[in-house]
């Protein structure tokens, strides 16, 4: 019998001619392809082998003169025709044929040899269309010959699926592939865990695999003694540890990485222990096939840390290297999900460093040098790196990615680029922000991580940039006695995710009158300092700028003398911000009744436009919508901005003065929790609300404008859907003694000395007056603000149903497209146009999501690479619990009984979600969100144990868990399963 290797086509072409070469050169897995055959042949006693070559016919003459050539002339233009003529001597004797570009293991030529027809074809997929390794016995050359004449072709594979009726059909299993299919390529070198470790071992020079011992589950139960013999007599070390093999584990449509058991610190001398820890491998198989196999592999020892890398992005398959690692001598910290020092590090795949560890270059080289032997980039892979540096590889996986989510990389890369151009235009001074360089946030000031999210939808994000960070922001600081900062907009969008300019932030926080010198001074340190410190990102009004006076203060003043700040300069910015801090408390500026009154002309004029917004015609819509946005902005955002502004000042007072006026750590969240506030009385009239109750109809047009996503048009409001939001359970709102006001003017006296010793000249009843009104009045802005920007959205829906465009289409359209009609008639291509928009809006947000990018970015290097820590939550109580979670995906609905009795997940701490206080929930535990943020108030509100701002990792690692303690007093959030 023969072989016939077709390798006539053009083949690998490089710009050098010397680099071309056939496809049967083509590296595999550390072998070229031909070898592959090669060795698959002679194991079936096939010795003779023939060549029909055209494209540099030389370079495989030189590397096998063994064996025989054919040259086909004109091989450009050739077909299969041709070929046959060539090799006609050659058709007395069966033989396979196949194409160069194929290759196959014994296995699959043993099942093509099997066949009982004289003419078969071996296959690769159950829809019999690819071909690629045929048997011909001698007989039927002619017929063959006849049937590539009748359909001309060009290809071997071709052929044979024109006649495929007529042979014998065998399935090869996945044991051969076509070199042109990389995904395949891959799948058909890896194989379960064991036998991708045996294949890769000899071919790693940048990495190490361990040596090992498998075995199926059947061998198992017929030679446990032998095997168990084996694993005592082959390793030196001292400790093993029996991992899982599965055929389930690593498969390319789906995955259970880390379903299966896998047992650490056996003792290699402890034949009992190893007996127990195989079959409880084996058990964790449950009732599935017997090709299972058991890996036994020393155990590394003084290991530096351990992880898992991901070669793309397993959402998106973006062109990433994402790496879950932790430090310390354990291995399975990541995958188990029990890390205790977890952290994220992602990069473009071609960033070159520099990089933040020693081990980072070294282990992307063994990565790459991976990649290149399976001719695949999209992998799993688990790995340890030793405290000399030695980087060992345990397993090898490809990477399940959902194929629908892919992207472009070439869409990527452009966009990416795009964003580093906008971000070194944004690095560059500019007046009136002050300092230098890149500074940009997605939670710092008025924190679009928390209340938007990080890829917000088009009409999310355009309203609030719209009503809030375009303009309204700094208008609302000038009237506060805060520098002016006229047309700076505070948000910058990097490809759709929201980011706050902390430049022009921090510049915003300077007293108006602060002098240009100290004031450049100040907003460069403040810079450095966030820049060395960048955990502080999202608490720069606590740990970076000075906004106001506070008991405090001179502790803060102290900080900036260590770092060569001036007497004359310390003392200038301490008078500015007393005198700041005063014109506040004391009204001279604006006041907070002035703030309450400028609602009440947003409330009336509200009324008026409902009525407006609720005709039939959406171009009046649309029309009506400019001025409620601009009603908004003048009569909600800009007051409701002012009083946010006034109650912070007076946190930073409280906060200041506890260890005077709130000795126990208890007592400050006392106080809070006793300060009646619109947002308690929202959980009273929720909290046990029944629905035939006579006043449910006049709670649900009270409360009907809040949504769990303040700015999502796609979010049910609270009118929407009542019985989900409105709950069954009491809240109890158990208050203080005595009520805010009262505990504070008992303590006056010592409140008017303490505002003497800072030289505050303000008197100590005005104090308390605006540290309880503040707060009051702050909640109360913010509920009635949001009820201008529910009618806001509700009237897009109403306008979009017009246009007959749902709602989750509509949170594609900008709100900038929609006024921009306001003053002029509608074309009669504007729902055409919509939609083209939608569409639009809809591949970039996919892009969006596709692209990594720090909540906080300092230069250029962070768009390619950072590290993202577990963040340090803010803890509310002292409270200690266990219970199961829920996860409140933005996406999906619960039910009552699912919420009651859970600790809460949830990713934004937005206002909108407070519904779920009107049920009997455990705990809270959020992704974003400051010590200020609405939700930490209202925990502490309710004394509910909460962990506010748990950052990235930690939530992903929730999110997935089903029960945890949250010890809020030892600062520590624990999955327990």
């Amino acid at each position: 019998m023969k072989a016939i290797i077709l390798d006539y086509g053009r083949g690998v072409r490089k710009l050098d001619p010397n680099e071309s070469y056939p496809y049967s050169l083509s590296q595999i897995n550390g072998h070229k392809a031909v070898e592959w055959n090669i060795r698959a042949l002679k194991s079936c006693g096939i010795d003779e082998i023939i060549f029909v070559c055209g494209y540099h016919i030389e370079k495989l003459i030189a590397k096998y003169p063994q064996y025989k050539f054919y040259y086909l002339l004109n091989w450009e233009q050739s077909s299969l025709g041709k070929v046959f003529e060539v090799i006609q001597d050659e058709s007395d004797t069966a033989f396979i044929i196949f194409s160069g570009e194929t290759v196959f293991r014994q296995s699959a030529l043993e099942k093509l040899l099997s066949g009982r027809e004289s003419l078969r074809f071996g296959y690769r997929n159950e829809s019999e269309q690819d071909p690629i390794l045929a048997y011909i016995e001698a007989q039927r050359w002619s017929f063959f010959q006849d049937a590539v004449e009748k359909f001309p072709t060009k290809t071997l594979s071709e052929a044979l699926i024109h006649i495929k009726e007529l042979c014998e059909k065998i399935d090869l299993d996945d044991q051969a592939v076509s070199l042109n299919s990389p995904f395949e390529l891959t799948q058909f070198i890896l194989g379960s865990k064991a036998q991708t470790l045996q294949r890769l071992k000899p071919l790693l020079k940048r990495s190490m695999i361990l040596s090992q011992i498998s075995f199926s589950t059947n061998r198992w139960k017929t030679a446990q003694k032998e095997i168990i013999d084996q694993v005592q007599q082959t390793f030196e070390s001292q400790q093993i540890i029996v991992r899982s093999s599965s055929v389930n584990e690593d498969g390319w449509e789906s995955s259970a990485a880390g379903h299966y058991t896998s047992i650490l610190n056996i003792s290699r001398g402890d034949s009992c222990a190893i007996e127990q820890a195989v079959n409880d491998v084996i058990c964790s198989y449950g009732d599935e096939c017997s090709s299972n196999e058991v890996l036994i592999q020393p155990q590394v020892e003084n290991i530096a840390l351990s992880g898992v890398t991901f070669t793309r992005d397993i959402n998106h398959n973006a062109p990433y290297y994402v790496i879950n690692y932790e430090f310390g001598d354990t291995t399975d910290g990541i995958t188990s999900g029990e890390s205790k020092s977890h952290e994220k590090m992602i990069l473009r795949r071609d960033f070159q460093g520099p990089f933040d560890y020693f081990w980072t270059a070294p282990f992307l080289e063994a990565v790459k040098e991976i990649e290149t032997l399976l001719n695949y980039d999209s992998l799993d892979i688990e790995f340890a790196v030793s405290k000399k540096g030695q980087i060992f590889i345990f397993q090898v996986r490809p990477l399940v990615a959902c194929a629908n989510q892919k992207i472009n990389d070439c869409d990527f890369f452009k966009e990416h680029q795009n964003i580093q151009s906008f971000c070194e235009w944004l690095s560059q001074g500019r007046q009136p922000v002050l300092g230098d360089g890149l500074l940009l946030g997605n939670m710092p000031d008025w924190n679009p991580a928390e209340i938007i999210g990080t890829h917000p939808g088009s009409l999310a994000l355009s309203l609030y940039k719209k009503i809030i960070t375009d303009d309204i922001w700094n208008k609302a600081r000038q009237k506060s006695a805060y520098k002016k900062l006229p047309n700076e907009p505070l948000l910058y969008s990097l490809c759709h995710q929201p980011y706050i300019d902390i430049r022009a932030s921090l510049t915003s926080f300077l007293p108006e009158n602060l002098s240009d010198r100290v004031a450049e001074k100040l907003i460069r340190y403040q810079c450095e300092k966030l820049r060395d410190n960048p955990e502080f990102h999202d608490k720069i009004e606590f740990n970076i700028a000075l906004t106001c006076s506070s008991f405090d203060l001179e502790k803060r003043l102290e900080e900036l003398v260590q770092n060569g700040f001036l007497p004359d300069e310390i003392e200038e910015l301490r008078r500015e911000l007393r005198h700041l801090t005063c014109q506040c408390i004391l009204n001279r500026k604006t006041s907070i009744q002035a703030q309450l009154s400028e609602l009440d002309q947003m409330i009336s004029q509200r009324e008026r436009m409902k009525k407006a917004l609720k005709c039939e015609n959406p171009t009046h819509i649309i029309k009506e919508l400019q001025q409620l946005i601009e009603n908004t902005k003048r009569y909600g955002t800009r007051p409701f901005s002012i009083l946010a502004r006034y109650a912070f000042i007076s946190m930073s007072f409280l906060r200041s003065m506890a260890d005077d006026f709130f000795p126990s750590e208890n007592d400050l969240d006392n106080f809070l929790s006793s300060i009646s506030t619109v947002a308690t009385e929202v959980s009273m009239d929720l909290g046990g609300l029944k629905k035939n109750h006579s006043g449910y109809q006049s709670i649900v047009e009270k409360y009907g404008h809040l949504r769990p996503d303040t700015y999502d048009i796609t979010s049910l409001s609270y009118a929407e859907a009542p019985e989900l939001y409105f709950g069954s359970n009491k809240i109890d709102l158990s208050q203080s003694q005595n009520c805010p006001r009262s505990y504070l003017l008992d303590r006056q006296k010592l409140l008017q000395q303490k505002l003497k010793d800072q030289k505050l000249e303000i008197p100590a009843k005005n104090f308390i007056d605006f540290i309880c009104d503040s707060i009051v009045a702050r909640e109360f802005a913010k509920f009635e603000f949001t009820k201008n920007l529910s009618l806001i959205l509700d009237s897009i829906k109403v306008a979009g149903e017009h246009f007959k465009i749902d709602r989750d289409d509509m949170a594609f359209i900008s709100i900038e497209n929609l006024l921009k009609w306001s003053s002029q008639s509608l074309p009669s291509t504007f729902v055409v146009d919509l939609k083209r928009e939608i569409n639009h809006m809809k591949k970039r947000l996919h892009l969006s999501r596709a692209i990594h990018l720090p909540s906080f970015i300092s230069s250029n290097r962070d768009l390619h690479y950072f590290i993202v820590r577990d963040s340090e939550p803010n803890f509310i109580t002292n409270k200690k619990i266990q219970s199961s979670i829920l996860y409140l995906d933005e996406n999906k609905r619960f039910s009552k009984k699912q919420i009651n009795d859970c600790i809460i997940v949830i990713s934004r701490a937005d206002p909108g979600f407070d519904w779920i206080f009107s049920h009997n929930i455990k705990g809270l535990i959020t992704q974003y969100g400051g010590i200020a943020s609405h939700m930490a108030i209202r925990a502490a509100e309710f004394k509910l144990p909460a962990a506010i701002g748990c950052g990235e990792n930690i939530f992903e690692r929730l999110i997935k868990a089903q029960k945890v303690c949250l010890d809020c007093g030892n600062k520590q959030i624990k999955i327990l399963s």
